[in-house]
Formats: structure tokens, C-alpha cells, sequence
């Protein structure tokens, strides 16, 4: 492939690897890869939880009590961010100790929005 850059016409090779790109170039090569946006939708497991705010917003409802046991998937907060409702779960059964956060504070990015323990599974 050909490209122009600052007025200068130049080849390329562009190879695609296991984990991303390598552009090759007479000069040198450069390798690369393709870095998907955090959105705060994922989790790698209980100790994450998702239970982060997943941006700037505000809290909408509380919809557990403290001490409260519930499943995974159960719906624990509400906030708004970007004009969009959020809704964090609970990402796996456990219990809720406490929220940090009431309706209509307001929350940065990344801010721990709840205390969670999960519940340890019985061995079969």
C-alpha cells in the first residue's frame, strides 16, 4: 500500500497478527492493537462486581435494602449519566452491606458505589 504523509509519498505493509497489526515501513516496523472503550458493563468476577460507578452521573434509586440477600443479576442501583439510565447488578449472589451513595448525589467515574459480599457456593 501506498500512503502520503506531511507531502511525502510513502509503502507500507499492513500484516495483521494474533493480537493486532504490524505496519512495516522501510525505515522500521510498528506493531499495534485495537483497545475497546471501558464502559463499566463488564467484570472479570466477584471481587470486581461491576459495582463502580461506570461514569460521572447521579444516583437515582437504591433498589436493595442493607442486609439484604440477593441473587446474581439482581438490580441493586439506578444512576444517571449522559442523559441514559444505568442500572449496576449484582454480580453474582451475595449480600448488600451498605450504599455509599443516596438519591441524587452525585457520583464521579469509577467511584465505588456499594459494599458487597458474595456468597461462597457450597462444594457439590
Amino acid at each position: 500500500m501506498e500512503f502520503e504523509q506531511n507531502g511525502h509519498r510513502q509503502r507500507a505493509t499492513l500484516a495483521r497478527t494474533v493480537d493486532g497489526f504490524t505496519l512495516y515501513l522501510a525505515d522500521g516496523a510498528c506493531h499495534f492493537h485495537e483497545v475497546a472503550p471501558d464502559t463499566g458493563e463488564t467484570s472479570s468476577g466477584p471481587a470486581a462486581g461491576g459495582l463502580n460507578a461506570p461514569m460521572n452521573g447521579t444516583i437515582v434509586a437504591l433498589l436493595a435494602e442493607p442486609g439484604t440477600s440477593v441473587a446474581a443479576g439482581t438490580a441493586l442501583i439506578v444512576m444517571e449519566a449522559m442523559k441514559m439510565e444505568h442500572t449496576i447488578r449484582a454480580p453474582s449472589a451475595g449480600t448488600v452491606s451498605q450504599f455509599y451513595f443516596a438519591p441524587g448525589d452525585l457520583v464521579d467515574g469509577g467511584a465505588p458505589l456499594l459494599a458487597f459480599t458474595a456468597t461462597e457456593e457450597a462444594a457439590v
